[in-house]
């Protein structure tokens, strides 16, 4: 699957060790190549340091493991909060159980690209 990150592009990589960062084959390269701003979490991953981070970057692709998802989508649900940026949504390192998956696809307007890569993309609005 090719991600056509753009210079327009903001690209949130979210892991919680070292490795998990580096995990999709350079991802955290790609940004960086195409002239896109790269936006790094730091240590905090809990549900709202994310999303506040994704606003307030106006983050359009990110990529993580599951458990910072299931964590993010627990805080979008709480609050009722959506992300209004976020066109491509990338699970790596781990299979996506099928209950987050389809929280992203149906309440967050995903919809699965790469079974392989167990990624999303926004639907494009008609």
């Amino acid at each position: 699957m090719r991600l056509r990150i753009g210079l327009l592009w903001k690209v949130c990589i979210v892991g919680q060790d070292r490795r998990n960062v580096f995990v999709a084959g350079g991802l955290v390269f790609a940004p960086l190549m195409a002239g896109a701003k790269l936006v790094l979490p730091g240590p905090h991953l809990d549900g709202s340091s994310i999303y506040d981070l994704m606003m307030s970057q106006r983050v359009t692709c990110t990529a993580g493991v599951p458990t910072v998802w299931m964590n993010l989508l627990d805080h979008l649900r709480q609050n009722k909060l959506r992300l209004e940026h976020l066109q491509r949504l990338v699970v790596g390192a781990q299979l996506v159980c099928v209950h987050v998956a389809h929280c992203w696809v149906y309440d967050h307007n995903m919809i699965k690209v790469d079974p392989h890569l167990q990624a999303a993309q926004q639907r494009q609005r008609r």
